[in-house]
């Protein structure tokens, strides 16, 4: 169906949700700011997660859409007592949505008729959708009428968790769904959007339910979520760039980045390489990219009139991990991925050998003054703490890189030595690295040493056997990890907890800050 809110500003699309609160709900109705959040990501077309406790408003969400785009939301529930709930609730006095359920009579009167539907809303149990001919048949029909707003899946937990067990029609149902919108896209036509709403807070089965609806992932990178924030923070002189953004609020960010009318384009690599503007003095880099050549094809977008221009990375050594996740979820071949991996190390040496912050600084123990060996990029003085951080890796078992980092901040050792020298060892192969995740997805690297790791240790660890200071470190990050156990992964992370109630997908990520952008 065609989307005609896409392009609508925060304020136009607050004042048109208000109106229809005040015109079609009970007098005195006050909407959430994270069902209005939902609201607008979902008539801007988005697949939308809703999470929201019991008796928070989530059916609003849909309700209020169907009204607004004008077409037939169908919603997929569990039971039929939750759609005789709902529809007894909307059939009052005080809403004006019209509704059904599996009406057979209604249905076979438009199918007959080809007659455009009255209602906005059409409740259906997975049985009905799947095994009653007539919800295909009626399906098909409202699609070539370009009349389907969106497929709602209330109560979406059951999805997985019913569909695995007792109602196997759930996953046929979702097949059938996913089958849909895929030929939907076949036909370049814009993909039915899908709102799965639930108040279960596992962050595990959101991921199941999103896999199993084939709802958009896309919008997951954070890159689109920073190419908004970083706009914000520049104001009026800023404009974001991403893929996901309609094609005419692309052209029109990039006109008027073009004739100067803005200053700043914070874009992904959804900018394209052949962009010729002769005066861009800056080009910075927020995150690492993934292959040197993209680096180089990036940067030349800067100083084509010939003059000086600067091209800035900032550089966090654990990008890699988030990108590496990226990898090794694709669906590439195994050697596909390899060279993107390949790639990826490339970067990771071209940045610490360049970085700015990384200067020579005082080893952890002072180094023996005796050793002449050097290993590949090692200085002579590292070798005797990369046989100590090896060694300690080695006593402990697997253990969490952050865990690692985290002791030795503990133990005032100093920062920049140690976390130099620990990505040192794992850039020169010497550590076995396994992915874990945590709550908000992010990659949580877990070291091992590899078979190259045990033979340089094998080969050195003459340097540290007996050393009192060795013994006595291993003891107390053995005490440290047993004390930080328990410990959330995300406060180890030291990043900011993100909003759980509301998960919004595809292009409008920016939702999920406080403010909008104003275009």
């Amino acid at each position: 169906m065609f989307n005609r809110f896409g392009n609508l500003s925060k304020e136009v699309l607050n004042s048109i949700i208000h109106k229809a609160i005040d015109e079609n709900f009970p007098k005195k109705y006050k909407i959430r700011a994270k069902q209005k959040f939902a609201i607008i990501a979902a008539l801007q077309g988005s697949d939308t997660f809703i999470q929201m406790p019991t008796g928070s408003g989530k059916s609003l969400c849909y309700q209020l859409t169907s009204l607004l785009d004008g077409g037939v939301t169908i919603v997929f529930s569990p039971l039929l007592s939750l759609i005789r709930d709902q529809m007894v609730k909307l059939q009052g006095i005080d809403y004006n949505i019209r509704c059904i359920g599996f009406d057979i009579n209604e249905i076979n009167k438009i199918l007959q008729n080809n007659s455009k539907p009255d209602f906005n809303l059409f409740f259906v149990t997975p049985e009905k959708a799947v095994k009653n001919s007539l919800f295909t048949s009626l399906l098909y029909h409202l699609d070539q009428k370009m009349l389907i707003s969106r497929f709602v899946f209330d109560e979406a937990h059951c999805v997985h968790t019913w569909g695995n067990t007792f109602r196997p029609d759930y996953l046929k149902l979702a097949q059938l769904i996913k089958t849909f919108r895929r030929e939907e896209e076949r036909q370049n036509k814009p993909k039915t959007p899908i709102m799965a709403l639930t108040a279960c807070d596992s962050k595990n089965e959101r991921e199941k339910v999103i896999d199993c609806l084939g709802m958009d992932e896309e919008c997951k990178r954070q890159t689109l979520l920073e190419c908004v924030r970083i706009a914000k923070i520049f104001g009026d002189l800023a404009r974001p760039y991403y893929a996901k953004m309609s094609e005419k609020r692309r052209q029109l960010n990039q006109d008027k980045w073009m004739s100067g009318k803005i200053r700043l384009l914070c874009a992904t690599t959804a900018f394209g390489m052949g962009i010729d503007k002769g005066n861009v003095r800056f080009v910075v880099h927020y995150s690492m990219p993934r292959s040197l050549m993209d680096f180089t094809q990036e940067s030349g977008r800067a100083g084509r009139d010939g003059q000086t221009a600067e091209c800035v990375l900032l550089y966090d050594f654990n990008d890699q991990f988030r990108i590496l996740r990226e990898i090794t979820d694709g669906s590439e071949t195994p050697d596909f991925k390899k060279k993107k991996i390949d790639n990826l190390l490339q970067v990771l040496h071209y940045c610490e050998e360049n970085c700015d912050e990384l200067n020579n600084k005082e080893g952890i123990i002072p180094p023996n003054r005796f050793i002449k060996n050097k290993i590949e990029f090692f200085d002579e003085k590292e070798i005797e703490n990369v046989c100590i951080i090896l060694d300690i890796i080695n006593q402990n078992g697997n253990i969490k890189l952050i865990n690692l980092i985290k002791f030795f901040k503990q133990k005032n050792y100093n920062k920049f030595c140690y976390e130099k020298i620990i990505r040192k060892i794992i850039l020169s192969g010497y550590l076995r690295i396994s992915l874990l995740t945590n709550s908000f997805k992010k990659p949580l690297p877990l070291l091992s040493l590899s078979s190259k790791g045990i033979d340089l240790f094998e080969q050195f660890k003459i340097l540290i056997e007996g050393k009192n200071e060795l013994i006595k470190l291993n003891k107390e990050l053995e005490i440290f990890l047993i004390k930080n156990k328990e410990e959330e992964e995300e406060e180890i992370l030291e990043e900011e907890e993100e909003d759980e109630i509301i998960f919004l997908l595809n292009n409008n990520l920016n939702l999920l800050e406080n403010n909008f952008i104003k275009f």
